[in-house]
């Protein structure tokens, strides 16, 4: 069974989207965030999506590595 995702533009100064514990279709259809394979949204130590200052994102749809043990951090609510 095909999925359609329906286009649309979202505009304003900040986007929340809060929402699940794996990325959401609206935030998979986004194109041009470096993504895991898993489809996690690869993050800096600011919470920006990779390459893209001005795209933050956090929780469940990302994949922040920590520095001293280059493994992902626990997206759990004790870490958030």
């Amino acid at each position: 069974m095909a999925q359609t995702i329906a286009r649309q533009t979202i505009t304003g100064t900040a986007v929340i989207w809060t929402a699940g514990v794996k990325p959401n279709n609206v935030v998979t259809a986004v194109h041009g965030l470096p993504r895991t394979p898993n489809g996690k949204i690869i993050v800096d130590d600011f919470l920006r999506a990779k390459d893209h200052e001005t795209v933050f994102a956090l929780g469940d749809l990302i994949e922040f590595i920590v520095p001293q043990t280059q493994r992902p951090m626990p997206r759990l609510a004790y870490t958030a």
